[in-house]
């Protein structure tokens, strides 16, 4: 018997039975990937339920002294002209922006909002029939944000109090604090408070962590589920932010 019969029949085989197996499966999975296309800028509408939320810039409701503070004097006209205004509403309408979150954050130290521009801000109202207006409120957790001091919370909650009460077509309130660890219970008793001090009618919206997955388990930017339902039990709406990296990375 010869001693090429006795090897292993894989190495008696013609080494492109080998290779060419090696190569073709990869290259099945780059055309899988490609046919499958995932992310795929989907423009047809098909996944669009027509119910859509938005941040919007500090300018829609800012007053004056937010424009000179931070030298945008010459940006005014742009959130305060009515076409302006009507220009927004339009696209608003015409994208199924059904909610939107003015920015009028970070809070100031105390509790108190920022202050905002009443006549705007029922310009801006008059402009967005059929839209929810929903200031977004909050700030940076413990540089702006204090929900561990009770006084805090008590002057935060008046400060919602008095700007629902002055312009009572805003549809209610957006929360956003972050950082805003998993399992925090002091931002939870904010959350109580808060949800007892609404005018009747007024939402609770709240700018939310989704629980973590196996491909994405950053805790950074997730709340555990048990946390997670925690909030949405305390709330009239989350608005989930899907963060592609941990906010350690992020610029």
């Amino acid at each position: 018997m010869s001693r090429g019969s006795q090897l292993p029949s894989t190495l008696r085989r013609p080494r492109w039975r080998t290779v060419v197996p090696l190569l073709t499966l990869p290259a099945l999975l780059l055309a899988g990937y490609a046919l499958w296309s995932p992310g795929l800028e989907v423009t047809d509408g098909r996944h669009d339920r027509g119910h859509n939320g938005l941040w919007l810039q500090h300018g829609w409701l800012g007053d004056d002294g937010w424009f000179e503070r931070n030298n945008k004097k010459d940006r005014i006209p742009l959130f305060r002209e009515p076409a302006r205004i009507a220009e927004l509403a339009q696209r608003l309408r015409e994208h199924g922006i059904t909610d939107v979150f003015p920015h009028l954050a970070p809070a100031q130290p105390g509790g108190k909002l920022i202050a905002h521009d009443a006549e705007q801000t029922e310009r801006f109202l008059q402009a967005m029939e059929g839209v929810r207006v929903m200031p977004w409120v909050g700030g940076v957790l413990n540089d702006h944000c204090f929900p561990k001091i009770p006084g805090w919370r008590a002057a935060f909650i008046q400060s919602i109090q008095e700007l629902l009460q002055a312009h009572p077509r805003l549809s209610g309130i957006h929360l956003n604090i972050e950082p805003w660890p998993s399992g925090d219970p002091d931002l939870l008793t904010l959350l109580d408070e808060l949800r007892a001090g609404l005018p009747p009618g007024k939402v609770l919206s709240v700018a939310a962590y989704p629980p973590p997955t196996r491909w994405h388990p950053y805790p950074e930017v997730h709340w555990e589920q048990a946390y997670f339902r925690e909030v949405a039990r305390r709330s009239d709406q989350l608005a989930v932010m899907m963060y592609a990296c941990p906010a350690s990375t992020r610029g």
